[in-house]
């Protein structure tokens, strides 16, 4: 299961995330705080992450190096995408989370 979480405010997963509501969520949140905070929790699989994006608060968790191929290999994607910083366009998600669906066999519509 993937999930989306807007600052705990708005939350999605797997079949109802879509780029439409993504891209609302999103906008909605940075021209009112022109801050935005978004997890991204991954379980499938032998995967389990929390991804922070932007500005959320919270703990760093273990090095990624303490995680299994699978999940080292979508941290780098996650850091690639410049998801790891405080401020990023909605481009960098949609990019993101459309390689992060397709590798779990699902399709971000």
């Amino acid at each position: 299961m993937i999930t989306i979480d807007f600052g705990g405010d708005e939350q999605r997963s797997n079949d109802n995330i879509t780029t439409k509501w993504l891209n609302k969520a999103y906008h909605r949140r940075v021209p009112r705080t022109n801050v935005i905070c978004v997890n991204i929790h991954i379980r499938e699989g032998n995967v389990n992450l929390s991804l922070p994006c932007g500005m959320c608060s919270g703990p760093s968790g273990k090095p990624a190096s303490e995680f299994n191929r699978q999940a080292q290999h979508i941290i780098e994607q996650w850091r690639k995408h410049g998801l790891d910083k405080d401020h990023f366009a909605f481009g960098q998600l949609e990019a993101f989370l459309k390689k992060l669906f397709r590798r779990f066999g699902m399709k971000l519509k």
